[in-house]
C-alpha cells in the first residue's frame, strides 16, 4: 500500500490522507478556492518550504547548531495559458541571533532541496530575506 492516498470527494475537493499517521488534508481546486482550504499548487509551494527548513534544520544539526525559529512565507502567482505557477516567492525570516554571514549560509542550502531541484524550470524561485 502507498503511504499516501488522495480521493475526489463530490464537492470537487480532495481528501488527502498520509496513512503512516492518519493526517488528512482536505485540498479545494485552485480556480474555487474560497479560502477555506489548501489548493494543489499552494500545497507544492508550501512542500518547498517545508523541504527547504529540512535541509536547513539538517545543516544545523550537522554544524551543532539550532536552526529553530527560522520561518517561511509562501507566496505563489500563477499564469493563465497554459495555467501553472508561474512563481513561488519565498521570504525566510531568520531570528535575531543570524548574523549576515550565517543568512547567507543557510539560504544557500535551499537549492539542494529535492522539491526545488524536481520543480519544473519554467517556475521562477524569488528567495529575499530578513
Amino acid at each position: 500500500m502507498s503511504d499516501i492516498k488522495v480521493t475526489l470527494k463530490e464537492d470537487g475537493k480532495t481528501d488527502i490522507l498520509y496513512a503512516p499517521s492518519g493526517t488528512h488534508i482536505v485540498a479545494e481546486p485552485h480556480k474555487k478556492a474560497a479560502g477555506t482550504y489548501i489548493s494543489p499548487p499552494d500545497l507544492l509551494a508550501a512542500s518547498l518550504a517545508a523541504c527547504a527548513l529540512d535541509v536547513m534544520g539538517k545543516m544545523a544539526a550537522h554544524q551543532q547548531e539550532s536552526a529553530a525559529g527560522i520561518s517561511i512565507d509562501v507566496e505563489e502567482s500563477m499564469e493563465e495559458h497554459p495555467f501553472r505557477i508561474k512563481e513561488i516567492k519565498l521570504h525566510v525570516s531568520f531570528p535575531a541571533s543570524f548574523d549576515a554571514r550565517k543568512k547567507k549560509l543557510y539560504l544557500a542550502s535551499i537549492t539542494p532541496c529535492p522539491v526545488y531541484n524536481s520543480l519544473n524550470p519554467g517556475i521562477k524561485v524569488d528567495v529575499t530575506s530578513n
